[in-house]
């Protein structure tokens, strides 16, 4: 066993049951075919995907996204990613940023602007301060910055009151010099497959946008882009004519169906925690060396799901007892109790990007062989 800290470089070439564990685990196969097919379904339904990058902090997937949307991107924090994007500039992979959280830091609106003389960046804001703010900084320097107003669809965030209220933030925008009003956006949050509430809160919400956009535009203001960020089954934003731009990213989300997007190797998970049994107490019990502190913690949901040895037994009669900071209780039925001391098993999240925060690497299997090794922005950075 090893305690993650990047001590690896020796195993590249390896087959994965030679990490060190616990490790974190990519399958380039499922992962690339993941993204195709979640570029393919949007656009074939003549919309733009603008991939959030900002929850696993890890250069060669942001490249891989950045790549399968044509290169637009969406972000939270400006801060997180702003040296990520600076360095993809001179490769030009970057062709259009969406900042979903507007900055109100000095400091991070000269980001945005730094990143705005780069390529098209536009803001999503849902107050006229977020609006007055882009505007003054820009004009300083002679810049035009895209915004988006956002609007509260029902789930009580950010966003502004659909109707006169959304209507009158985007006049107020329109008359400022600095800035652009491009559309609207609204986030719908996770819609789960053949759930029909879900489907009917992502058609309110293209209701409500579809309605404001009307409104704006008696007014003669231009509308062109609607941005609808959901996560899960997209097919109830692709089968409407509103929404022109779908903004999701989080393809490790296990706990439901990507919908159209979903990889064709549908058997197979894209990210995996190897873990070893270290305990053997009882005989049907079993104890791993990973628990909440890299799992994430628990909140009355299961974090993973047993799958697996690392050498392809399937377990499927083993069930996660209890989660502790640094450890896994499995309960182990009749056909695995022959598990000993030592064996690696996979452990699928259900949340896999609380992992790709709490990790430091990521090791990429092709095959069962570890065929690289990328760095994470969460736990201790190593250098080499």
């Amino acid at each position: 066993m090893g305690d993650g800290s990047g001590t690896e470089w020796n195993m590249i070439g390896s087959h994965q049951s030679a990490l060190f564990t616990p490790a974190l685990c990519l399958n380039l196969c499922q992962w690339e075919q993941t993204l195709s097919a979640m570029a393919q379904a949007i656009h074939r339904h003549g919309k733009q995907w603008r991939p959030v990058l900002d929850w696993h902090g890890c250069r060669e997937m942001m490249q891989q996204q950045l790549s399968a949307s044509g290169g637009l991107a969406a972000i939270g924090n400006i801060r997180e990613l702003a040296s990520m994007f600076m360095e993809s500039t001179a490769s030009g992979s970057v062709q259009s940023l969406q900042v979903t959280h507007p900055p109100v830091h000095p400091q991070d609106v000269e980001l945005l602007l730094e990143l705005n003389r780069r390529f098209p960046v536009t803001v999503l804001c849902d107050h006229f301060i977020h609006a007055e703010t882009i505007s003054q900084a820009a004009c300083e320097r002679n810049q035009t910055v895209g915004l988006l107003v956002e609007v509260n669809p029902g789930r009580h965030h950010s966003g502004v009151r659909p109707g006169l209220d959304g209507r009158d933030l985007a006049l107020g925008i329109s008359r400022l010099s600095g800035v652009q009003l491009k559309g609207l956006a609204a986030n719908a949050g996770t819609i789960l497959p053949d759930d029909p509430d879900s489907a009917r809160r992502v058609r309110s919400v293209i209701g409500i946008l579809s309605e404001l956009k009307d409104i704006i535009e008696r007014d003669g203001i231009p509308c062109e882009s609607i941005s609808i960020a959901l996560e899960g089954d997209l097919t109830p934003a692709l089968d409407s004519d509103v929404p022109t731009e779908i903004r999701t990213g989080n393809l490790f989300n296990q706990a439901h169906s990507p919908g159209p997007a979903r990889s064709p190797i549908s058997s197979e998970p894209i990210l995996y925690v190897l873990t070893t049994i270290f305990s053997r107490s009882k005989l049907e019990r079993a104890v791993l060396d990973v628990g909440m502190s890299l799992l994430g913690p628990v909140c009355g949901q299961p974090v993973a799901s047993v799958g697996r040895t690392a050498s392809h037994r399937m377990l499927p009669d083993v069930e996660i007892s209890t989660v502790e900071w640094d450890q896994t209780v499995l309960e182990l039925g009749p056909g695995s109790r022959d598990l000993i001391i030592g064996d690696i098993v996979e452990l699928v999240p259900v949340q896999g990007a609380i992992p790709l925060q709490l990790f430091s690497e990521l090791f990429v299997v092709n095959g069962k062989m570890v065929q690289e090794r990328w760095q994470l922005r969460g736990g201790p950075q190593q250098t080499s």
